[in-house]
């Protein structure tokens, strides 16, 4: 039984109830949710995201046509895509004319993140290695003496073609380690045009053409891996920021492993040994060793050319 008043008392409690109820719903369905007595932000998609696509919209120009209508230079859309879309095979001319307003438009996006994760190494560099941008880049490489003694092994083993082929010419960390292998030989994208860039993204027309390099070579691997340091590329900067994107292509800095689960334990093996101490010299593996100067003089001319590549996309799309 309640006291007098008491059932104005209910109503009022029941009124309170509903209106946090409905508060409630709205700050589900929209932009907050309650924790702790407090109101917090609800973040629903990725910020980043978000936030680049609203700027982008931003900068759209008024009665502009609609990005399915819009016609992509090829070029434009497969030089940059190893850079936003490493993992990914290149897309046909075909597609490229039937989606490349749509692809343009990702791909901004896509780069604006680039930009800022670049940007972030930059200060980095530069905060751990206050040094670096003065620092004088070292030109002298010489093979380390774990891998020297590795490649020793090859004196007494020789691999055998024929069963290193016969699994190998399907074997993806293999194909990309060859990639990476032959695309850091200087000259050697040029004479071959399946290594250039960027018909090297293709696995399966680059590994056709290149199993046919390595059945010249395997028998004399000791001696042939070791002669071709001499030919390696370390001081081509816009050469190296390829190789960075092929290295993202095999699968990153942990990918670059002679002792990997995904290696051949042949071919791929030794070659990698070298591999490892080439791109850590190029600056390439800054989780293995830190090289500021390289790596500061990398993010720095990706920077320019991210910058370049932005202003192309949006004048495709129609913008400024």
């Amino acid at each position: 039984m309640f006291a007098e008043g008491g059932d104005n008392e209910l109503s009022a409690l029941e009124g309170e109830y509903a209106e946090n109820d409905l508060l409630s719903a709205r700050q589900m369905d929209g932009e907050f949710i309650q924790a702790d007595d407090s109101m917090t932000p609800r973040v629903s998609i990725d910020e980043s995201h978000q936030n680049l696509e609203e700027e982008i919209k931003k900068e759209e120009p008024l009665n502009k046509p609609p990005v399915s209508d819009i016609q992509i230079d090829f070029k434009l859309i497969v030089n940059l895509w190893p850079y936003v879309r490493p993992g990914e095979q290149l897309p046909s001319e075909g597609r490229v004319k039937s989606e490349g307003g749509e692809m343009a438009q990702e791909m901004l996006i896509e780069l604006e993140l680039k930009m800022k994760e670049n940007q972030d190494k930059i200060d980095e560099t530069k905060k751990s290695f206050p040094d670096a941008e003065g620092e004088t880049i070292e030109t002298d490489f010489a093979l380390t003496s774990m891998t020297t003694q590795g490649l020793e092994i090859l004196q007494d083993i020789p691999v055998d073609y024929d069963d290193w082929v016969e699994t190998a010419i399907d074997e993806t960390w293999v194909i990309r380690t060859l990639k990476l292998w032959f695309f850091m030989q200087k000259n050697f994208s040029i004479v071959h045009k399946w290594a250039s860039w960027p018909d090297i993204f293709n696995d399966t027309s680059f590994m056709k053409k290149a199993v046919k390099i390595v059945e010249d070579i395997a028998e004399e691997l000791d001696t042939y891996l070791p002669e071709k340091v001499d030919t390696l590329i370390f001081d081509d900067i816009a050469h190296l920021a390829k190789l960075e994107c092929l290295l993202e292509h095999l699968g990153g800095e942990d990918y670059v492993d002679p002792h990997h689960e995904e290696t051949d334990s042949s071919v791929g093996t030794f070659i990698m040994f070298v591999l490892r101490d080439a791109l850590e010299y190029a600056g390439l593996l800054p989780q293995r060793k830190r090289m500021p100067a390289r790596e500061l003089r990398l993010y720095n001319f990706k920077k320019t050319f991210f910058e370049q590549q932005e202003q192309a996309l949006k004048t495709a799309l129609g913008g400024n």
